[in-house]
């Protein structure tokens, strides 16, 4: 056993005829794998959510400068308690927020209860608001704004005005008004 050729051939071995391994194709990126979907869905969904949150945030600008304006006035009519000054303040206020709101329309150009109808008719369907038609804040509005003496329940008118710019529609009534 013990014999030279035998440890020779032990060690120079003849090579085996084995075939060199193959590594496996790499992975490929496409097609991605069904999270990588989800995660893209999600992300579509995320944009779109804050597209619309942004755009209704843009054409709810109006409504924001008009809430601050009628606190502005309530401020400084809480402070001076002029009845005439304040017809004065509420009617310039509502005629601006029909100008920037319905801008294709005359109704800011109205007067007396043809002014008044119109702005019954701004809020379009929404019910539950103070009307200015017919009531003694619409005459009070129309009457003290134009004499110093007339009685005016400031609060009242101030409610009033506040209700109505919260019942106003996101989006004009009129077909040919511009957002």
């Amino acid at each position: 056993m013990n014999n030279p050729a035998s440890l020779q051939s032990l060690a120079n071995p003849q090579p085996l005829p084995l075939k060199d391994y193959h590594l496996p194709p790499s992975v490929s990126w496409w097609p991605p794998a069904i999270g990588w979907w989800i995660l893209l869905l999600l992300a579509a969904i995320i944009v779109v959510l804050l597209y619309l949150l942004y755009r209704n945030y843009r054409r709810q600008v109006w409504k924001r400068n008009a809430t601050k304006a009628l606190k502005e006035i309530r401020n400084s009519y809480q402070h001076t308690r002029d009845n005439h000054a304040l017809a004065g303040q509420i009617s310039i206020f509502l005629r601006r927020v029909c100008l920037t709101r319905f801008p294709g329309n005359n109704g800011a150009y109205l007067t007396g209860s043809k002014w008044l109808h119109f702005l019954d008719s701004c809020t379009g369907k929404k019910k539950g608001h103070l009307a200015f038609l017919n009531t003694p804040v619409g005459e009070q509005l129309l009457e003290a704004a134009y004499n110093p003496q007339a009685l005016l329940d400031g609060t009242a008118l101030l409610d009033t005005c506040n209700n109505w710019l919260v019942a106003l529609p996101a989006k004009p009534w009129r077909k040919n008004a511009a957002v």
